[in-house]
């Protein structure tokens, strides 16, 4: 027997490898340009050497910490220091909108592109009126994430995009959730949310009480997403692996 699916109000979704592509994700590439754009370095640091740098003088320790405590943290925070540390400056327009600079670094490391089939389907969800968030584990501002999201994805109808950077806690913490849920103004039982990472996206909002989808794309990731990649979510979810299969989904089950 087929099980029943209720059309949800509201459908959130995750930002890396689910609405968008990231095909590369090169650090060094983004020193490179960081390099490339400062307008003072007195140690005379080459890219390689900011990199080694910024790994040895704080990178190495955040991670250990996220790792441990599931924290996070925000980018231009914590490059502030560093750069403050070593001399570094950057023109004007980077120093008064530090979003720029981290625009910068982000597409020089990683490039974007909309997942395949996420702009159809979006389209097709904003026609039902189901509504449409973003809750994200990323260090990047949320206004860096939300220009990149738009840049990619320029027709979307998001009513929230949360990036965790903006609450120094991660998913699959309940509070990035209960948040969203607050900002809908829905309850947890009439959202869902779709994510590519099963612990922190699947288990994640379903512990919460909002129906997982499991984006499981076949598109190589080019950062790491499970300890176990032969791991299986641990409770009830719809799985896909593209987008149009959802949007068939969606026009089979949540037509009134």
């Amino acid at each position: 027997m087929k099980r029943a699916y209720k059309k949800p109000e509201m459908i959130i979704f995750d930002y890396g490898h689910t609405l968008v592509y990231e095909s590369s994700f090169d650090l060094y590439k983004g020193y490179e340009k960081l390099h490339g754009t400062a307008s003072e370095n007195p140690l005379e640091l080459t890219p390689e050497q900011m990199h080694e740098l910024a790994n040895k003088q704080l990178f190495d320790k955040i991670y250990k910490a996220q790792d441990h405590y599931n924290t996070e943290y925000k980018w231009n925070l914590a490059m502030r220091a560093f750069f403050e540390a070593n001399g570094l400056k950057f023109p004007e327009q980077y120093t008064e909108k530090p979003c720029e600079l981290e625009i910068l670094f982000w597409d020089a490391i990683a490039p974007g592109q909309p997942m395949p089939g996420i702009s159809e389907l979006l389209e097709l969800l904003h026609k039902m009126n189901i509504r449409t968030g973003v809750i994200s584990n990323i260090s990047f501002s949320q206004n860096a994430l939300t220009k990149r999201i738009n840049s990619c994805i320029p027709n979307n109808k998001f009513e929230f995009i949360i990036a965790s950077s903006e609450y120094n806690i991660r998913k699959p913490n309940q509070l990035l959730f209960q948040a969203a849920l607050q900002k809908a103004n829905l309850p947890a039982k009439n959202a869902w949310y779709c994510g590519d990472n099963i612990d922190a996206d699947i288990h994640g909002s379903n512990a919460c009480g909002i129906f997982p989808l499991w984006f499981n794309s076949p598109l190589k990731c080019a950062y790491h997403r499970s300890k176990d990649p032969q791991a299986k979510p641990l409770c009830e979810h719809l799985y896909i692996t593209d987008w149009s299969e959802f949007y068939k989904f969606a026009n089979e089950h949540f037509t009134e």
